[in-house]
């Protein structure tokens, strides 16, 4: 979790620095773990006698420089868990929040069903964006099931990792070139396949 200390004064410089940037969204803090969904919302004491921040305030202070962009706010469990989402909501004056999901084959939440359980009831209320979807194996395709799922369920998906050190995780080889990797190929046909299909609305 985010520190009471210096978070809230870091996303205030933060939205000062970008507000009139319409081109970013803000990701509050990535992948919190090990606490309730209370203390997501709201701020705890944390086992090491320091002070964690919730979500709402992070958000308030965003709200409070002025920015207006959408604000992504990842679950927990490493942000696998969405499940408390709706019942410890947050306020944003705005109505600019996404949920933020993260999607391992490692994690809890690894198949079909439990993606459809998570995001079902939520993405009525909110846009849920997959800011993280990878694996390890090179092949890519446990990666490729989750978006084949995504497009059928309408949910944003950005894959895990855009660079050249992570090894099988990595969708490119060389950052001059942007030749992909094993993996980047698979992701480009992927994403070239379903880009035929989408028609664009007559002006």
């Amino acid at each position: 979790m985010p520190d009471a200390d210096h978070s809230v004064a870091f996303w205030r410089s933060v939205g000062t620095t970008f507000r009139r940037d319409p081109g970013v969204l803000f990701e509050l803090f990535n992948e919190p773990h090990a606490v309730t969904w209370s203390c997501w919302r709201s701020g705890c004491e944390m086992p090491g006698g320091w002070k964690a921040v919730g979500m709402q305030s992070l958000l308030q202070a965003v709200r409070s420089s002025g920015a207006r962009q959408p604000v992504i706010v990842d679950g927990l469990k490493w942000a696998n868990d969405l499940t408390g989402w709706i019942s410890h909501p947050l306020i944003d004056p705005l109505h600019q929040l996404i949920a933020g999901f993260h999607v391992y084959p490692w994690n809890t939440c690894a198949t079909p069903d439990c993606w459809t359980r998570q995001i079902d009831s939520l993405d009525k209320r909110v846009p849920v964006v997959t800011t993280e979807v990878g694996e390890r194996d090179c092949r890519a395709n446990f990666v490729l099931s989750y978006l084949d799922w995504a497009v059928k369920n309408r949910v944003s998906a950005m894959v895990w990792t855009w660079n050249t050190n992570q090894g099988c995780r990595a969708l490119i080889r060389n950052y001059r070139s942007g030749a992909p990797s094993r993996f980047g190929e698979a992701l480009r046909s992927f994403i070239r396949a379903h880009l035929a299909q989408i028609q664009m609305p007559h002006a």
